[in-house]
């Protein structure tokens, strides 16, 4: 008996640890020419995720939201993971098929909440006017504070140069100096 408990334990500690570390990571909320959804062919908002743990995480009724009052808003699909130290990508599109949310983000800002097959917050951000292809993310993968990133990491670590403030202006020169450099 003592050793079921343990192993009980053991599981149990190991679930909640590897769940508290599936982090937002980054996000592009007005997404013109960054990249393209591959079901829809179209330029779509876009929401990463990110594991931290050392093992696959199943997501299967885990929820995302823009909405405080209604968490659930956007249910997981069954089957949905995310691999140990990886990233998994979710279209906010409003088309609500697979990996395709039932909402759109608002450039204009708003809150994205992402709770675990518990209820539990897990991670949450609220954000305020977004720049178009211009994405927000955390300055280190899973951690760290948010900055913006004029080139923009969808699935991958976010290695680019993060910006803690950005302006149309500082974007429209450094895309001039990388198109004519």
């Amino acid at each position: 008996m003592p050793l079921f408990r343990f192993l009980t334990a053991l599981l149990l500690c190991t679930t909640f640890s590897a769940h508290g570390q599936i982090t937002l990571n980054e996000f592009l909320a007005s997404n013109n020419l960054v990249n393209q959804d591959p079901d829809f062919q179209a330029f779509a908002d876009w929401i990463e995720l990110h594991n931290g743990s050392n093992n696959t995480v199943d997501l299967s009724n885990w929820w995302l939201s823009d909405d405080a009052d209604v968490l659930d808003k956007w249910t997981f699909p069954a089957g949905a993971s995310i691999p140990a130290n990886g990233f998994l990508l979710v279209w906010a599109d409003g088309e609500n098929t697979g990996l395709h949310t039932n909402f759109k983000l608002s450039a204009d800002g708003e809150k994205l909440i992402l709770s675990n097959q518990l209820g539990v917050e897990a991670d949450k951000i609220s954000f305020g006017l977004q720049l178009t292809d211009v994405s927000q993310g955390r300055s280190l993968d899973g951690t760290g504070g948010w900055g913006f990133y004029i080139k923009p990491t969808p699935g991958a670590s976010n290695t680019t140069s993060a910006f803690l403030r950005i302006t149309p202006s500082q974007c429209l020169i450094f895309r001039w100096r990388v198109v004519f450099s």
